[in-house]
């Protein structure tokens, strides 16, 4: 026997009206027959729940008006009149309560105003006298049915005459007139309009109101169309969209970025990592400092709780400013947050409370708080299911934008927890490949900057730099920089240049009267610093030897006794008057109050033109000439690396000679280079070599070399004495695995014992990771994940702690861009270029369409080939194509219906000439068994169409690549294609748009 349908067991024909007499609803439905209850249940009674705004959808979804025995009919005496209420009448059958869009009814509950009354009270008075009930014998002669309508009249007109009586109900519809005439502004309320209104409201902003979702969601859908319209065409429009309609949050990829180009090579951004008890982590992520990691990161809601996460680390936190930790609440877009000067009194001990303080600010929907034993506790303000709170752990951090495809930055330890950092970028204006440099000061970076002489033109890349000891006693610190000019040709020359430092500068400002000043008696000089913090300096007559005309002196002197620490005052030329503040560097700020300070502001020659100056990090350095290396003649040159020797510095490079890349080094005595050395030999070529000097006075210099047949490269090392010799070539670490391309790019430390040991990028795991190893190995990997991490290197001034800079073709979200807090968009600015596929690196070919893939791909539909059929769903490599990337862990909770409806109201909200495509996949281990809205069964055969039985062992093996195709160019069909459009080659020179397609190919790799 089936099971009776659902429908079947609600009430349906559910009518609300009010009553003419006002102050309630009269409702009426119909009951369900007895036979839909066939499997063994039976009515037992009913349930009718009214709210305002929708209809109830759940049995204690508003307030409960009858619950009780099986009735057709209730009056609603408590609805408060003039608003609309919306009711569902459930059917009760001791196990569940049933209700279906037949059970819902709204209406407008009238009010009583009493025009009855009113009107009776116009008439004469001689009428109201004669209007009097009818008496004893009166009541006695009339018909028993008339006697039991008199007796069953409201209590107000019991007792009263015919002419009231009249009147009552005669007034009773102008009454209802009038509550419905009341009611008419709320036809455009959007909050209060009758559910049959909502269509035409949302036809007044060209908006389709989807009739089959409940009423409450029709609202939101109408009141949120301005704010969508005015954000057309954007991310945070379309997230918004997909949030309103799925529940989920939508990441965004924007498939012309996965268009092959030829000649793009990958970006290569400079990201930052830190060593920590736990690993390498992001170097600005705060989120492993106050312990929030694998286990302790998520967060959910359950029946009338919150979703709480607490710290598994107690405060105070050593932080810094620019540290960032990036949290999502309540299925909102994750927010990244940003520790600035002013956060807390003291960056390197930053309390629970200050913390709280601060996501409070910057995080909607976030409750924080410092618990009793200093740990920092986050709540969400939301409760029950949809309750949820996310950190989100950062892989990298990103130093800077301006990316090369290829590299080494440089690094100079400058001392006092200060490193220079030099590195190439090809995004310079012109194209021209440029040097640029950023200063790590205080655990945070600065802006970026030109680093070499001005003026250059010609190409300029692989920079080298060492920090060399000043040429006097009292002298600046000196720079030594190196760099290739012309990188890449046979043209390559080694060009050099020495710098100096600047130190980290006050702000300054600058008065422009001179001497006397005439401060007015009783006046206040006002002066903010850079958290905004206030300090007032009053002046009186008793202040100067002269009050009439005060001197410079003495106003420094009063100031400089009331100004505190916030600035220092002083005698600039033209006997005028300077305020330096008393912080140094690009934080520091200082502003005269024009508006508070008044007429002493202006008699010291402050005005809205001068009154607010900044500091300067003084991170750009001062440059001499540069100079051709004159030791090292022009050639194929590549791969310099300095670090500092005695007074000078020793260089090493790589060099062609003719018949593979050798090392070489030469010396700077401080003065001039000599030297040449050789410091490898043979067929085999070597590169990329680093170096770093011991604690002994040991340089120690390793680099890659080249393996033989079937082997990849592996390091080398030699080492140079205090006296100046050098050791015989030995390895350094394990030898890579065969099979692999080996390891490349080292970039040598020191360790906390002292010794060396060098970071390199190997794919001895398939992918270009970064590694660590020391001479006696074993490696231990750094990073992992689909991408290309190359080109590491140490930086030594980072607090104490052992920080890691390499170039990275990674997917940049913008939101983890800048100095302030900003919520994410869910896009990634991609940076992977064009590059062949490698078959070895599984966990890149696995991003492989997904939200965050780094490979490349030929466009769809290319022009000529079927220009008039639509693009299919799965043709996604278009120029005009967005994909929205649900993030949700079972797919199947959405039904086909939404789905189509997100994709229709998504297309209204992008421009004409893009195309949305909703790509809503599970995760790589959740398969779809069975299908959500395929009705109920009791039963299911998972079939696995995918699975194959593997075969016996044998010598050879194929790779199965759904949808790829080995493509080889200029190769003639043979036999021709069937098709005579190819015409019998792969490519018609002549006619490429109509014989692309008919590209050869050839079998999965073997």
């Amino acid at each position: 026997m089936s099971v009776p349908a659902e429908a079947a067991k609600t009430p349906t024909k559910t009518r609300a009206v009010p009553h003419p007499a006002g102050h309630r609803i009269d409702l009426t439905w119909t009951n369900p027959p007895a036979m839909a209850f066939l499997d063994g249940a039976v009515q037992l009674g009913v349930r009718v729940v009214r709210r305002e705004r929708t209809h109830p959808e759940t049995p204690d979804d508003g307030t409960v008006v009858y619950d009780g025995p099986v009735t057709d009919h209730f009056q609603d005496l408590a609805a408060p009149p003039g608003r609309r209420h919306y009711y569902t009448v459930f059917a009760w059958d001791g196990g569940r309560h049933h209700a279906a869009a037949g059970s819902r009814a709204s209406a407008l509950c009238t009010a009583d105003h009493g025009t009855g009354e009113i009107l009776y009270d116009l008439l004469p008075a001689v009428h109201r006298r004669e209007d009097r009930p009818p008496g004893t014998e009166e009541l006695a002669a009339l018909p028993p049915a008339v006697r039991d309508a008199l007796r069953d009249l409201p209590p107000a007109l019991r007792g009263t005459g015919p002419l009231r009586r009249f009147l009552a109900a005669a007034a009773a519809p102008l009454d209802l007139m009038r509550s419905t005439a009341e009611a008419l502004p709320d036809l455009y309320d959007v909050e209060r309009a009758p559910e049959e209104y909502l269509p035409l409201l949302g036809a007044f902003l060209g908006w389709h109101t989807d009739l089959t979702l409940p009423v409450h969601l029709r609202r939101g859908e109408i009141r949120a169309a301005p704010a969508l319209y005015r954000t057309v065409g954007t991310a945070p429009s379309l997230r918004a969209i997909v949030t309103r309609y799925t529940g989920r949050r939508a990441r965004i990829a924007e498939y012309a970025q996965s268009i092959a180009l030829s000649n793009t090579a990958p970006g290569g951004m400079l990201y930052a990592l830190r060593e920590t008890g736990d690993g390498w982590r992001a170097a600005d992520d705060a989120a492993p400092v106050l312990g929030f990691g694998p286990g302790n990161d998520r967060a959910a809601g359950g029946a009338g709780a919150a979703a709480v996460l607490v710290s598994a680390h107690p405060g105070p936190y050593r932080l810094g400013p620019g540290m960032e930790w990036t949290v999502s609440a309540d299925g909102r877009a994750p927010r990244t947050v940003r520790l600035r000067p002013g956060d807390a009194a003291d960056l390197d001990a930053v309390s629970a409370t200050e913390l709280a303080r601060v996501l409070d600010r910057d995080i909607p929907g976030l409750l924080a708080r410092s618990l009793p034993d200093r740990r920092l506790e986050l709540r969400s303000q939301a409760v029950g299911a949809g309750s949820a709170l996310g950190v989100e752990s950062a892989t990298a951090s990103l130093v800077t934008l301006e990316g090369a495809p290829t590299g080494r930055p440089a690094v100079a330890d400058t001392g006092s927890g200060t490193a220079l950092v030099c590195y190439a970028t090809n995004q310079s204006a012109d194209g021209t490949p440029r040097l640029r440099g950023k200063v790590f000061r205080a655990g945070r970076w600065g802006e970026s900057f030109p680093v070499g002489p001005p003026g250059a033109r010609t190409p300029c890349g692989e920079p080298a730099v060492a920090a060399l000891p000043p040429a006097a006693p009292d002298g600046p610190a000196r720079l030594l920089l190196v760099w290739v000019e012309r990188p890449g040709t046979d043209a390559a020359r080694l060009r050099h240049a020495m710098g100096t430092l600047h130190e980290p500068a006050p702000a300054t400002l600058l008065g422009d009267r001179s001497a006397p000043l005439p401060v007015p008696h009783d006046s206040v000089l006002v002066l903010r610093d850079g958290l905004g913090r206030a300090r007032g300096v009053p002046f009186a007559r008793s202040d100067f030897a002269d009050p009439d005309a005060p001197s410079l002196s003495d106003v420094v002197r009063v100031l400089n006794l009331r100004l505190g620490t916030v600035a220092v005052a002083s005698a600039a030329t033209g006997q005028r008057l300077r305020l330096d503040s008393t912080a140094t560097g690009s934080e520091a700020r200082l502003r005269v109050d024009v508006a508070l300070s008044g007429p002493a502001a202006a008699a010291l020659g402050f005005h809205t033109g001068n009154c607010e100056a900044a500091g300067t990090d003084g991170d750009a350095p001062a440059w001499a000439a540069a100079a051709d290396i004159a030791a090292v003649p022009a050639g194929p040159l590549a791969d310099p690396v300095a670090a500092p020797d005695g007074a000078g510095a020793l260089v090493c490079y790589a060099r062609h000679d003719g018949r593979a890349w050798q090392i070489r080094a030469v010396r700077f005595d401080g003065a001039a280079w000599s030297g040449d050395q050789a410091l490898t030999g043979g067929v085999r070529s070597s590169r990329e070599p680093t170096l770093v000097r011991a604690t002994d006075g040991h340089l120690h210099v390793v680099w890659a070399a080249e393996g033989t047949p079937g082997n990849g490269w592996s390091l080398r090392r030699r080492t140079r004495d205090t006296a100046g010799t050098w050791s015989p070539e030995t390895a350094f670490g394990s030898t890579p695995p065969p099979g692999t391309t080996g390891d490349r790019e080292p970039a040598l430390a020191l360790a906390a014992d002292g010794t060396p040991r060098a970071y390199f990028r190997s794919d001895r795991e398939g992918g270009a990771d970064l590694w660590v190893t020391t001479a006696a190995g074993p490696p231990a990997r750094i990073t992992g994940g689909p991408s290309a991490d190359r080109r590491p290197v140490a930086l030594p001034s980072a607090a104490g702690t052992s920080w890691l800079l390499y170039r990275s073709d990674r997917g940049v979200d913008l939101a983890r861009t800048g100095r302030a807090s900003a919520t994410s968009a869910g896009t990634l600015r991609r940076h992977a270029g064009t590059t062949s596929v490698d078959l070895g690196d599984r966990a890149r070919l696995q991003t492989r369409r997904a939200w965050d893939d780094l490979l490349a791909y030929t466009p769809h539909r290319p022009e000529g080939e079927a220009p008039g059929a639509p693009l299919r769903d799965d043709e996604l490599y278009t120029r005009g194509t967005i994909g929205l990337h649900l993030v949700d862990p079972v797919p199947d909770a959405l039904d086909d219906r939404r789905m189509e409806r997100l994709r229709t109201v998504a297309t209204r909200f992008v421009p004409a000439n893009t195309r949305v495509v909703v790509v809503h996949a599970p995760p790589p281990d959740v398969d779809e068994a069975y299908p959500g809205g395929a009705g109920p069964e009791d039963r299911h055969r998972d079939r696995h169409p995918d699975i194959d039985r593997a075969p016996a062992a044998g010598d050879a093996s194929a790779v199965t690549l759904p949808g790829w195709t080995t493509l080889h160019s200029a190769v003639p069909a043979q036999p021709p294609p069937p098709d005579p459009a190819a015409g019998g080659t792969s490519a018609d020179p002549a006619r490429p748009a109509a014989t692309v397609r008919f590209r050869s190919h050839g079998p999965p790799p073997r």
